[in-house]
Formats: C-alpha cells, structure tokens, sequence
C-alpha cells in the first residue's frame, strides 16, 4: 500500500515535504504538492511535524526471561513504540542470566510476537561470566552464533582481570562489543553524596567506583588488538578524561551517557520518589555539565536510556532498601528536546546521539539510523513545539518507576513507523 505523509520536514530541516511509503520503503521525498497524489493512496497530513529516523537503544531491560512482575516483552516494546525507539538491545540479568545458547534462544522467542505486534526489533545481550558471578566464562562464540550482539556482566562490572581479557578477545574474533558496567562490588553506596543522602543517614556511593574500573579497563584494552570497549552510562568527569585520552592514543572505546543524568544531578533528587535511586547514581551539577558538552562535542558517542522497570514493591518508599533503575524508554526523546529548547544540547546532535550513531554500533545501520529515499521507513513523528507534564499515563511499561514523573517536558510523539507500519498516537 501507498502511504503519503504531507507537509512535513526533516528533523532541524525548514523545508517541508511529501514523503511516498510503500511497503515500508521510503520511494519518494518531493516538495509539498508537486506531485498529485495517486488514487487509492493513503494520506497524512503532517503539518507542524517533523520526522526523525526512529531510535536505537543500546541498554534495555526488558526482564525477559523470567521476570514478567517488571515487564514483559509486550509491555517493554510498546514502551519503545511509544518512545520512538525502533530497536533496542536488552541486557542478560535475568532469571535464568543469559549466559547459555538455549536460554539466549528462549528469550528472542517469547519477545518473537510482541515485536512483530509492535515492529520493534528487539536483540539481547550475553553475559560474560556465568550467573554473573564472575567465576566461569560463557562460551563466547556458541553465545555469538545463537544470536547475542553484544557480551557484558550488566548490573555487575566484570572485575576479574583475565574475565575481562578474555572478553577482550571474544570480541576482537567476534566483532561484538563489550559492554562494561564499571562498578567494583561490595561498596554499599546508595547515593552520592549529597544533602540528602547526609539527611537520610546513607552510605554514599564513591564516584571513585566508576573511573577506576574504566582506568582499569582501558589499560587491559591496549593488550588486544581489535577489541571494542564500550562504558555504559557514564557519569563522572572522571571518566570522561581517561575515555578521551584513550580515544586520543587511537583505542577503540564508545561511551553513552543516560537521560537522567544529563537532566538532573544529586541535588535534584526527590526525596519522595525512589526512582530517582539509580545506578550509577546522580553525581554533582558540574558532572552533569561535563556530561553535556561531552555529548555535544561527541566524546559521547550516543545516549542510551537504562531502562529499568521495577514493580512498586521493589521500589518502596525507603531509598536504603529500593531497588536500583529508572524507567526511560517513553521519556528519553522528551529529554532530548527539552535539552535543545534549554540550550545544554545541539540540535543537529539528536538524530545522531538517538538514532543514527547507535544503529551503527550494534550493526543495524542498513535498516536503521537514516532516514533515505530507497531506504527502509523507519521514523518516529513528533512536534517539537509543544510541552507538556510527564505523567503516568505516558508510560506503557508494565512499570511506572520514572524519576521524570511531574517534570515539564518538550514534545509530543505523534506518531511511529516500525517494521509493523504507521501507529499513530
């Protein structure tokens, strides 16, 4: 079927368009009306909007398998749909871990329907220790060929060095990247400190656990040549420094940073919502100020949202005992433009940081990322100048832990074209 979507502009584009879908590929972009629209056709008239190429979330926990009480597959990709994310990458601290063929061959079949209900391509990580305990390595390559595109300890740091050397290796034989949740355990942080963390009695969290671990790293990288190294959600100045000298001496290393922690630092935590207990956790305005020019400048290669669902239960009242993670799936994108419209980020940047430069990563840039004529359609529509209350009703996750809750955001998503067609909002 023919689809025309009138009137609309390009994402930081001023010229509208028609754009011509059929069966899901981009056939034709011409200006507004100069070409007369063909019988039968189905017609969008999108004025006020614009379109950007749908995103790509590297870091998702969509909790499947074996944790349904948080989200289920269906819940997790309507919450992609909803967000403009058109692919995500879900991490392996399930239950059973992801750290065998078969149980990496089970979670892509029970996320088989939901994704084809939605359009939303979902691929899952590997561990890189067995049960995440870091006492026994998976087999890297068994895990390669059933599926996993990327291995990482998510939730936990991989701490031993000959565990991290050895991923080191599987990725330079596999091309898949190695995630690393730079943490060491045993810490017993909660939140940085901060005056809440003071008030409430709690043990801080070091920021000194981030950079060392990635200092760590990043000499163990110089021994493998070919390994990909990637720091999740980067959040201290720290890091930022020995992520740039690496990038500097030619290593190859990715970095992302989150939504939450561009938008908010430690002194902006509700003290009555435990969302805002993440990990790793809100650091200082200055941390969030280098975060920013650093996604700017695109020593930040790309942002992804750690999307954490957690049922009420597990996240209380009581910021000692809550559970860590934030939902962000349907509020990153928000966050994005409402960082355009306060200044603290480029707008020639989104599509990049959203779409463009994470599809590379994960290797999905022919179907994702760009939005071309001969293409395949893969767009999110959206109205930049609106605003509006984040609230619970915007979130589809079976979860509604979101530290953004109450916050004025920029944007309305109007709509998404995944692989299952037009959804409009």
């Amino acid at each position: 079927m023919l689809e025309i979507f009138s009137d609309i502009k390009f994402w930081n584009e001023q010229t509208p368009y028609d754009l011509w879908v059929e069966d899901g590929i981009l056939i034709k972009k011409l200006p507004v009306k100069a070409e007369k629209h063909p019988e039968g056709a189905k017609v969008y008239t999108c004025s006020g909007q614009s379109v950007l190429a749908s995103g790509v979330d590297v870091q998702v926990h969509l909790r499947t398998p074996g944790q349904g009480e948080k989200e289920t597959p269906e819940t997790g990709l309507t919450a992609a749909l909803y967000g403009g994310y058109g692919a995500v990458l879900s991490m392996p601290n399930t239950k059973p871990t992801l750290d065998h063929p078969e149980i990496l061959e089970d979670a892509y079949a029970q996320t088989s329907a939901a994704s084809q209900k939605t359009g939303i391509a979902a691929y899952y990580s590997s561990c890189v220790s067995k049960g995440l305990e870091g006492k026994e390595l998976v087999d890297f390559f068994a895990m390669a060929d059933a599926g996993a595109r990327a291995f990482t300890d998510d939730g936990k740091g991989i701490e031993p060095d000959e565990f991290m050397r050895a991923a080191f290796r599987a990725s330079a034989e596999t091309d898949l990247p190695v995630l690393q949740h730079a943490e060491w355990s045993g810490h017993g942080g909660v939140l940085a400190d901060c005056v809440l963390s003071r008030r409430l009695g709690l043990k801080a969290y070091d920021r000194r656990q981030e950079w060392s671990f990635v200092e760590r790293d990043l000499k163990l990288l110089r021994e493998v040549s070919g390994a990909r190294y990637h720091v999740l959600h980067v959040t201290t100045r720290e890091s930022l420094n020995f992520i740039r000298r690496a990038k500097d001496r030619g290593l190859n290393v990715t970095a992302e940073v989150s939504p939450h922690h561009l938008f908010f630092c430690a002194d902006d935590i509700d003290s009555k919502n435990t969302s805002f207990k993440m990990n790793p956790p809100l650091h200082q305005d200055e941390d969030r100020e280098a975060l920013r020019s650093a996604l700017n400048e695109g020593l930040l290669d790309f942002v992804a949202t750690d999307h954490a669902p957690h049922e009420e239960k597990a996240k209380g009242s009581e910021f000692a005992k809550a559970a860590f993670g934030t939902v962000g799936l349907e509020s990153s994108l928000r966050v994005l433009l409402t960082g355009i419209e306060e200044g603290w980020l480029k707008a020639e940047r989104l599509e990049e940081i959203f779409s463009t430069r994470p599809a590379a990563f994960l290797g999905l840039d022919s179907e994702f990322g760009i939005l071309r004529v001969g293409r395949a359609f893969r767009a999110v529509f959206i109205d930049s100048s609106e605003e509006s209350k984040f609230e619970v009703k915007d979130l589809k996750s079976l979860s509604k832990n979101s530290c953004f809750l109450g916050v004025n955001l920029r944007g309305k998503i109007c709509a998404h074209y995944s692989r299952s067609g037009y959804h409009g909002f």
